[in-house]
């Protein structure tokens, strides 16, 4: 920064505790509650992210992140960052930290730009909002998920999976102000695309969670009708006849759902 610039810095900071000290302008409370929110900004930083992450996998693989973060430092261009953000990501990806990969998923994404970087870095985000009950981080992570998957549907509206991804992530973690967006948009999602087992498997996936056996019954049959071989409607519909002790199809479904992941 130009000497200039710092003078103004300066300038600026040191009126500001002219008039903090100088004259009580707030009360006690009122400070109090700002020196909380500056707290609650630092805490949910990605530098407090990663240094929490550090101390949670021990000090050999926190050596081993430093000594990526070192090389990382040590590159001027982007493009040449490329692999060292990679390797960064999973090792983290690696070692159980889906938040503090995500932040460097997000920094590859920003250089690439491609739905596909935006589309992984917001799912990345998104693990890292289950791996945590830390409510700070959990804001952390849905708020940067969400950005993410809204820069991958910027670049590829027609992609139905990033508005896919945008409302599941918003059923994982509903807005106080709005619990019932993510259901609403998965809602509309299956107006727009009545033929996508995607959507219904979403649907069905959310009722179960709900303990809404029947309903989610119902949208997943409709999902195997549109595709018998789907995985995803495989495995839902096996925990949805055994729930509801529909003991011939639970055993068929459960089978074919193991046979999946030999």
């Amino acid at each position: 920064m130009k000497s200039k610039q710092w003078l103004l810095v300066f300038g600026v900071i040191s009126l500001f505790l002219l008039l903090y000290f100088g004259c009580d302008t707030q009360n006690k409370k009122q400070r109090e509650l700002e020196k909380s929110r500056a707290l609650n900004l630092e805490a949910t930083s990605p530098q407090f992210i990663i240094r929490g992450a550090k101390q949670d996998i021990g000090l050999a693989r926190a050596s081993e992140v430093e000594l990526l973060e070192q090389e990382l430092s040590a590159i001027e261009e982007d493009s040449l960052k490329i692999n060292t953000l990679k390797t960064l990501a999973s090792k983290w990806y690696e070692n159980g930290q889906g938040i503090a990969s995500g932040i460097y998923a997000q920094q590859i994404a920003e250089i690439e730009n491609t739905e596909t970087a935006w589309s992984i870095a917001g799912t990345t985000f998104a693990l890292g909002l289950k791996q945590t009950d830390i409510e700070k981080n959990r804001q952390f992570a849905f708020s940067r998920s969400i950005k993410a998957f809204e820069n991958a549907k910027s670049i590829n509206p027609e992609n139905i999976d990033h508005s896919l991804n945008l409302a599941i992530a918003y059923t994982e973690f509903p807005p106080k102000d709005n619990p019932m967006q993510g259901i609403l948009m998965l809602r509309e999602l299956n107006q727009q695309f009545p033929e996508s087992a995607k959507v219904l498997n979403q649907l069905g996936r959310l009722s179960i969670k709900t303990g809404q056996w029947d309903n989610a019954k119902k949208r997943l049959q409709q999902a195997y009708e549109k595709d018998s071989n789907n995985p995803t409607t495989l495995c839902l519909l096996a925990q949805v006849y055994t729930e509801l002790q529909e003991a011939s199809l639970a055993s068929e479904f459960n089978e074919r759902c193991k046979n999946l992941n030999n």
